[in-house]
């Protein structure tokens, strides 16, 4: 996903987890499908239906729609968790 490590790697670590959650940070605007996801993190569809649940339960991420079969995921930028990640993130991409 992305060629240098981030400050929030180097903080948060390389886990699934982490980089997932990086991922939505990195593309807030945007919704994605479990398939792009897994593409562009590198990371087996498997793991994923493990970690968008516990993304989507603490309010992190939100089903922005569905088109056909697929579910599209999003960050959701109305929780007050993800406005003190974002603002955590863009501080620590400055340093």
């Amino acid at each position: 996903m992305l060629e240098q490590q981030s400050t929030f790697k180097k903080v948060f670590g390389e886990s699934s987890f982490a980089q997932v959650l990086e991922f939505f940070i990195v593309y807030k605007d945007v919704d994605y499908s479990i398939s792009e996801i897994a593409s562009k993190c590198d990371i087996g569809r498997t793991t994923l239906h493990i970690i968008i649940p516990k993304l989507l339960d603490e309010g992190i991420i939100i089903k922005s729609r569905q088109v056909g079969s697929s579910k599209l995921f999003k960050l959701n930028k109305e929780s007050k968790t993800v406005k003190l990640l974002l603002e955590l993130y863009s501080s620590m991409e400055v340093e």
